[in-house]
């Protein structure tokens, strides 16, 4: 089973989504980006345990 991919600023939780997809649209919707730019910083978090910081 996937793990959810978690969405924090600021050590305060925004969202929680299960899956990749989703998250994008979330924080693309957060920082007003297109939705594409999203998945490398996702996927890296997600894979790697790299935090995306803006």
């Amino acid at each position: 089973m996937a793990t959810p991919i978690t969405i924090f600023k600021n050590d305060q939780k925004l969202s929680e989504e299960s899956n990749i997809q989703l998250a994008a649209t979330f924080f693309s919707d957060l920082l007003n980006m297109n939705k594409s730019k999203c998945f490398n910083a996702i996927e890296r978090g997600y894979t790697y345990d790299i935090p995306f910081f803006d």
